[in-house]
């Protein structure tokens, strides 16, 4: 009987390297013993595997998504991640479980289209398209339960919210106080964005907030009124969040979004 090497041995060069790129691209495709099975604990419906047909070149990434759901692309082990960016609409940090896990939100000049990421450094990168806030947070309550080298089960102190300040044009509020309402215990919270127009208020019940920012006249005699915004934060929760605010001043350079 002639087995199955020398078979190969006795193929045409060109057969040969079909043979390769075919069991390469099988190789590739076959991505599932990659998955967070036992990492991640996923809502409902979720599963955590290559869409059909779906292509991994990068033996480290994979999907975690439902039909009809979101789509939330990771990568895993492939060193730090810089996303504290000033581009970034939204950005902060927390430690969680023990873990050090970053929150970004970018939002696409021309579509709007906004993307939520969150990284774990030098452990994992997770991010997804979303359309509404029940996305980020279905997104993001799956990722907080993530377990990285250093997870351990802790209380985290409260929840978090991630925040982004910016004009119609995209350009960021710096220096800019945003005030912070519990409307049950009336307990207040006060922060600084940053040049990048980013805050964080951390510690947080649970509850139904009022979201505040000062009236003011930029140094294009620009004037921007006081704006007040409602938040549902549930207990524990990781909320990102970005508000554009419109100038009164009508005019090329402060026109507002009507």
């Amino acid at each position: 009987m002639i087995d199955a090497l020398h078979i190969i041995a006795r193929m045409k060069p060109r057969l040969l390297i079909a043979v390769f790129v075919l069991a390469s691209l099988s190789t590739l495709g076959a991505q599932e013993w990659l998955t967070l099975t036992g990492k991640i604990d996923l809502l409902p419906g979720y599963v955590d595997h290559l869409k059909p047909n779906v292509i991994c070149y990068d033996s480290n990434c994979g999907q975690i998504w439902k039909p009809g759901g979101l789509t939330i692309d990771y990568e895993l082990n492939n060193g730090a991640y810089e996303l504290e960016d000033p581009t970034m609409f939204v950005y902060c940090q927390d430690h969680i479980n023990g873990q050090i896990v970053e929150f970004a939100l970018d939002v696409d000049a021309d579509t709007k289209a906004q993307r939520v990421l969150v990284s774990f450094p030098d452990e994992a990168i997770f991010n997804a398209e979303v359309h509404s806030p029940a996305d980020s947070r279905a997104m993001i309550t799956m990722l907080m339960t993530y377990h990285g080298k250093a997870y351990h089960k802790s209380d985290d102190g409260g929840a978090v919210i991630c925040g982004g300040l910016r004009d119609v044009f995209g350009d960021a509020f710096e220096n800019r106080q945003v005030h912070l309402k519990h409307l049950v215990t009336r307990q207040q919270w006060t922060a600084e964005t940053n040049q990048a127009g980013h805050f964080k208020l951390a510690g947080l019940p649970a509850g139904r907030y009022t979201l505040q920012t000062d009236a003011f006249t930029d140094d294009a005699d620009c004037k921007y009124p006081a704006r007040t915004w409602q938040i549902n934060v549930q207990p524990g929760e990781k909320v990102v969040l970005y508000r554009i605010i419109s100038s009164a001043t009508k005019g090329y350079k402060c026109r507002s979004e009507g």
